[in-house]
């Protein structure tokens, strides 16, 4: 812990003052140097971090982009799948990186200044990404169902029942996932 560290230069800076009050500036000197070097060696963890977050964004967006196609030809056998994997594909966009910063967080030192407020940051997004994703599977579902019983036949009323049954149980569905 950068900060921490900072904490005790300071106090054998003070500690040196007190023993050797004639060296008192050329311990202060030497206590503000090693802290300036601390401090750039806590920006330097943010920095190194930043790069590989930028390096985990590029490779989560390049995953979705080759694993899209491939998900889509897995679900063309099934109208349920196939409607599902289309309305979670933007939420899956935002959730693969999302998820993979979050896991890249795991690697920062605790103590770093501003890591708890990432972490907090990263698990609110984490928690809104995969929500999103849940409902939109959910609605996906609703979709494969209301496209399995078309309202636009002749005797319809078979159809209409299933679809507003679906429709109530879908919304009740995204309501308890968002509590």
């Amino acid at each position: 812990d950068v900060r921490n560290a900072i904490r005790y230069v300071d106090a054998i800076r003070v500690a040196f003052r007190t023993m050797d009050p004639a060296h008192a500036s050329l311990f202060d000197q030497r206590a503000e140097n090693y802290t300036a070097r601390l401090r750039a060696l806590d920006i330097t963890l943010w920095g190194q971090w930043l790069v590989g977050a930028v390096i985990i964004v590029i490779a989560a967006l390049l995953l979705h982009r080759l694993l899209r196609p491939l998900a889509l030809r897995l679900a063309r056998f099934s109208v349920v799948a196939t409607s599902v994997v289309r309305r979670i594909d933007r939420p899956s966009r935002w959730a693969m990186p999302v998820v993979g910063l979050l896991i890249a967080a795991q690697g920062v030192p605790e103590g770093t200044a501003g890591h708890e407020g990432l972490q907090h940051l990263l698990g609110i997004l984490t928690i809104v990404v995969v929500a999103w994703l849940g409902v939109s599977a959910i609605s996906g579902v609703a979709d494969a169902i209301a496209e399995l019983n078309p309202a636009n036949v002749a005797d319809n009323l078979h159809a209409r029942r299933i679809q507003t049954q679906t429709k109530v149980l879908a919304r009740i569905a995204s309501g308890a996932l968002m509590l």
